[in-house]
């Protein structure tokens, strides 16, 4: 076939203006199409039929790091005042999501940095979370390479 390049066994090769969309078999585990190791690489997938974002939970302490690299999507209960929230290995272009509730105490604070511990830029400075027992915010962080913007939607609920 015209622009196939097959590679096995051990060590790298570095291909280029090649595209593969096909993994042989689907027997066994970790059978991925579309697939690059490297964080960098483009795709041109239209669209696709089923998407879903990981979701990792944090554990609550006075300090809480954030690491970007382990998933887009995290969720924590804050049981103290003064939690800081620590974002690190968040990539130029890369957003990244909190969910925090306030335990059923509430009344818990909360301030955000990223990893060389500049403070997030919020839109009308650092954000006051909801103060209920049991609320929930979503704090959503955005990197755009100069700067890390970030965003408190506050007091989920149902009604």
């Amino acid at each position: 076939a015209s622009g196939y390049t097959s590679h096995s066994g051990s060590g790298t090769a570095a291909i280029t203006n090649y595209y593969a969309y096909y993994t042989p078999g689907t027997t066994g585990t970790n059978n991925y199409a579309f697939y690059c190791d490297s964080p960098t690489a483009e795709s041109k997938i239209g669209t696709l039929e089923q998407y879903r974002e990981t979701v990792s939970a944090l554990t609550n302490s006075a300090t809480i790091t954030v690491d970007c690299s382990l998933a887009p999507v995290f969720t924590v209960t804050i049981a103290q005042a003064g939690t800081q929230f620590n974002f690190k290995n968040l990539g130029t272009g890369q957003t990244a999501t909190v969910v925090v509730k306030q335990d059923g105490t509430g009344s818990r604070t909360a301030t955000f940095t990223e990893e060389d511990s500049s403070a997030i830029l919020f839109q009308g400075g650092p954000p006051t979370l909801s103060t209920a027992a049991n609320a929930v915010d979503v704090i959503t962080v955005f990197n755009t390479g100069s700067e890390v913007l970030g965003n408190c939607a506050k007091a989920y609920s149902a009604s």
